[in-house]
């Protein structure tokens, strides 16, 4: 995917105007983004059924772990209704 935002129109002539010159531009993205605390946070989402990331999900407990002092970590998991997916009838089987 392409990273997209947005600028304000008098920010953004600058930059029109250099591309309609063929030359080349470099733009740098940061965001300003309250934290309680110096401890990066990030998130995330799995499924405990998705066999791609399965190796992924057993070794993250390492990262986790090193970056604790760090990072501040936050799993999410989908949890998926059997019965509605398929997986076996509303009598359990």
């Amino acid at each position: 995917s392409i990273a997209s935002f947005l600028l304000f129109k008098e920010d953004a002539q600058p930059l029109i105007a250099a591309l309609r010159d063929d030359t080349h531009v470099r733009a740098q993205m940061s965001f300003s983004v309250p934290a309680p605390d110096s401890r990066v946070e990030y998130d995330l989402w799995t499924s405990p059924a998705d066999s791609l990331t399965r190796e992924l999900q057993e070794d993250f407990q390492t990262a986790v772990a090193a970056l604790s002092d760090h990072a501040y970590f936050t799993p999410h998991m989908y949890i998926y209704d059997g019965v509605f997916a398929g997986c076996h009838s509303e009598d359990g089987q």
